[in-house]
């Protein structure tokens, strides 16, 4: 079995830094993710499955806006990818409250293994 990868660059527009709050990855292992995204900078998260190894990955991150003291957050952005070794894949992204995205719908084919997606979070305009 050869090294699969997933890389995903997440562009922050929004006013304020997004923390990485929470991260699981069931299947694979994930290399040095960044825990913060400064407003109008991105970062790429790279999980993978080593060669040799019989399974996918799988995977769930979740962001929230660095909200200043006393005020409320925007939301959360939920992020899940299941690249199984056997079955189709699985993926979906949730925002809420005000956070919304662009570029990568979520969507993910039945199958391959490799893939490297853009995701631009930004705060809807109301």
């Amino acid at each position: 079995m050869p090294r699969w990868d997933f890389n995903l660059t997440v562009t922050n527009e929004t006013d304020r830094s997004l923390e990485l709050i929470s991260k699981s990855v069931a299947w694979g292992d994930i290399s040095s993710p960044q825990a913060s995204i400064a407003k109008g900078k991105n970062a790429t998260y790279n999980i993978y499955v080593p060669g040799g190894i019989a399974h996918g990955y799988e995977f769930t991150l979740v962001f929230q806006d660095a909200a200043p003291e006393g005020g409320e957050h925007y939301g959360t952005l939920t992020v899940y990818v299941d690249v199984p070794l056997t079955k189709d894949n699985h993926s979906s992204i949730q925002a809420t409250g005000l956070l919304e995205t662009s570029g990568w719908d979520g969507s993910l084919p039945k199958s391959g293994h490799d893939f490297a997606k853009t995701l631009v979070v930004s705060k809807k305009r109301i």
